[in-house]
């Protein structure tokens, strides 16, 4: 908007223009790969619909400063889903239950200790997640120090987790209650021991680098599910 000399072209944008733009759009990775060599799929209805909301923005600034004569009419170039498919896939039970089972089974039949513990981890990580509703990218930065364990009026142990404020994805210190009592304050403490860690202040997901970061759970999840979408058995198939 600021080239004089595109404002007599910019006039001339209409609704045929910003359709051919979204079409464009819409299969702009088609062919690509990303640096993984894994294919890319094309952008969802829900991104194209941000965009959307972006463009118009840009063009109802440019109408206000009398850059252009009307802001152009937009339709998105694709078929609303319906309300299933555009919220979040969920876990259910019988989900859950399945991924518990198929762990616990790696834990005592792979092949060796490091998947073994791998498998461990990976279960202390889906309870975590599953009993308290912590957000995984929080859970990636917690440290042992902010697993607490407390007690009621009753001396009943609940386990507690502290999510520091630069932690929180609200930038808000909150603490999340588990929902099994103690039982997570003791799978970690479990897994501490496993691993021997005496450092409180270490990453709860801690890898084996000297940098401290943690170890890319997301990809460990996803070779999990991959290798037991190959079961043969159906009953051991996991969504």
């Amino acid at each position: 908007f600021g080239d004089k000399e595109n404002l007599p072209r910019l006039a001339l944008l209409n609704h045929t223009h910003i359709q051919a733009y979204w079409e464009w759009r819409s299969r702009y990775w088609d062919g690509k790969r990303a640096n993984n060599g894994q294919q890319l799929g094309p952008p969802g209805w829900k991104t194209i619909q941000w965009e959307m909301i972006l463009l118009k923005n840009i063009f109802r600034y440019a109408h206000n400063q009398g850059f252009i004569p009307s802001v152009p009419i937009m339709k998105h170039p694709m078929r609303k889903p319906n309300r299933a498919m555009l919220s979040r896939a969920k876990y259910t039970k019988e989900d859950y239950i399945k991924i518990v089972s198929n762990l616990r089974h790696d834990m005592k039949t792979r092949r060796t200790s490091r998947e073994r513990r791998a498998a461990q981890q990976l279960l202390m990580v889906v309870n975590i997640i599953a009993k308290s509703g912590v957000r995984v990218q929080e859970l990636k930065r917690l440290q042992y120090k902010h697993i607490e364990l407390r007690y009621d009026d009753n001396n009943r142990g609940v386990t507690v987790i502290v999510i520091p404020a630069h932690i929180a994805k609200t930038r808000s210190r909150r603490e999340s209650i588990c929902i099994d009592g103690h039982n997570i304050f003791k799978m970690v403490e479990k897994w501490r021991e496993l691993i021997g860690s005496t450092d409180d202040d270490e990453l709860l997901l801690q890898g084996n680098t000297e940098e401290k970061k943690p170890v890319d759970i997301g990809q460990q999840y996803r070779v999990f599910l991959n290798r037991w979408s190959k079961v043969e058995d159906p009953e051991s198939q996991l969504k």
